[in-house]
């Protein structure tokens, strides 16, 4: 299998068998986040493969329980494992293993620790640029990325937003002249019942002349602001108080068109007590 940076959440258990591929797609920042609900197994051989960019430091594996590596793995990332982390005989790391409660059992390992390259710096000659031209200094500094870690435990509301689409869209050529809004589709989105706490957006957007940004609202006040075409939104609805709250997301395009997306959902007056199991 083969994926892109993004944020990849599962519920309980995951087993890797074969080769999973990171592409980064020519983006050194790309981040990659694996949530796990409970364990983390890989089988012999197997590995975790970087390509187009991807840098083991941006990737972080949140495992609930326990991580077991199988023989001989060749993995990548940061392993942060709730409970303990165990590498069986032969396997190589680039990355890291951090156990919060238990114990890093290691056995004939080669663990590298993982480190970001640095962005190339370009150096002009001074004697190249007119007298008249100021010199702009060659080192730009570098802002790291803050990448907000998500619990894993919040549910996915598997509910469509329906997609508000400009009427001129449909001869958008795809060309300078755009004068289409961006196409929007917002999944997660709560239906006709209350909503018993937080719950997550998953917002594409598509547009011919290009993204410029992506602008998220809870009740009129901005909680996400993204230029990617693909990213997740949590609504922190645990927090708000009972009643009626409004979502609103509004996508910009290269050429200064806007769509518009309004959804507005219900703040259950109580928490909701889950079902016992025996």
């Amino acid at each position: 299998m083969t994926l892109t940076d993004g944020v990849y959440c599962f519920s309980s258990s995951v087993g890797l068998t074969g080769t999973l591929t990171l592409d980064a797609q020519g983006d050194p920042n790309a981040v990659f986040i694996f949530q796990i609900g409970s364990t983390l197994t890989t089988a012999s051989a197997s590995s975790v493969n970087l390509i187009n960019g991807a840098q083991s430091c941006m990737v972080v594996w949140q495992v609930g329980s326990s991580a077991t590596l199988g023989t001989t793995t060749a993995f990548s990332g940061n392993v942060l494992a709730l409970t303990s982390n165990t590498a069986t005989t032969g396997v190589t790391v680039d990355g890291r293993l951090l156990a919060q409660n238990g114990a890093v059992t290691l056995d004939s390992n080669t663990v590298t620790r993982a480190q970001c390259a640095a962005v190339p710096v370009v150096s002009v000659p001074v004697s190249v640029v007119p007298p008249s031209v100021p010199v702009v200094p060659p080192s730009v500094p570098v802002v790291p990325a803050s990448v907000p870690v998500v619990p894993a435990s919040l549910p996915v509301l598997p509910v469509f937003l329906p997609v508000s689409v400009p009427v001129s869209a449909a001869t958008s050529s795809g060309t300078a002249n755009d004068e289409a809004g961006p196409i929007v589709n917002v999944h997660g989105a709560p239906g006709a019942s209350c909503v018993p706490g937080d719950f997550r957006l998953r917002i594409l957007v598509r547009d011919a002349s290009g993204i410029r940004r992506v602008d998220v609202f809870l009740d009129g006040r901005l909680v996400e602001r993204s230029t990617r075409r693909q990213f997740y939104v949590w609504i922190r609805a645990e927090r708000l108080l009972a009643g009626r709250h409004t979502l609103r997301v509004v996508a910009h395009d290269r050429e200064g068109n806007q769509t518009v997306q309004t959804r507005g959902f219900t703040r259950c007056n109580r928490p909701v007590s889950p079902p016992f199991t025996g």
